[in-house]
């Protein structure tokens, strides 16, 4: 089932609801978070705890932390490039990015270059910076093939957290469906004259 919006209404009865009621709009979004929490309870139990792949546990920048946390946001008014009216989103944070690199390896085809494209790294204590590229490895190839055994992507975007999502997609879109149709008949009685 596809529930369509019209970005352009969705926003209108945002701006007209907050011009009533400054803080409707954040009582709905608490609603939600609130309602959600089941289903972002499940999504984050569904991520492993322990890394997927052995090398993946370390203390640098990529290591597995699995203690990720899914947030709930109510979309309209925020955005003009996405018509979304709930996004949940999951990330590995500033701490640990194995989550992002698992959770999203694979999903496109890496092209056959064989020297990165330009960036820029710091190289002395004066804080001058050079531009650089470095020798594409078969590594990260490697990498996701080890993945691709450990646990395949279905679908199209994700290995752990989309993966858990797409087998309760029906449910969140049910919940937030009742969500939202007992916060406008509340508001409703509230404002009726």
């Amino acid at each position: 089932m596809d529930i369509s919006v019209d970005q352009r209404d969705l926003n209108r009865v945002v701006r007209e609801l907050k011009a009533i009621d400054d803080k409707s709009v954040r009582a709905l979004r608490t609603g939600l978070m609130v309602g959600l929490a089941p289903v972002v309870a499940k999504i984050q139990s569904d991520i492993p705890k322990t890394p997927p792949l052995s090398g993946m546990n370390h203390r640098g920048r990529t290591k597995w932390r699995g203690i990720n946390k899914p947030k709930v946001s109510f979309m309209p008014g925020r955005s003009k490039k996405t018509a979304n009216l709930l996004m949940i989103t999951v990330t590995g944070g500033k701490r640990g990015l194995g989550f992002d690199y698992a959770e999203l390896a694979g999903i496109r085809s890496r092209p056959g270059a064989t020297v990165s494209r330009p960036y820029t790294r710091r190289t002395g204590r004066g804080g001058t910076t050079r531009e650089m590229t470095h020798r594409v490895t078969t590594q990260g190839d490697q990498f996701i093939k080890a993945l691709q055994e450990k646990k395949p992507i279905r679908g199209v975007a994700g290995r752990y957290a989309y993966d858990s999502f797409l087998g309760m997609k029906p449910q969140v879109i049910e919940t937030g469906r009742l969500i939202i149709n007992k916060f406008m008949a509340s508001y409703n009685n509230t404002f009726r004259v």
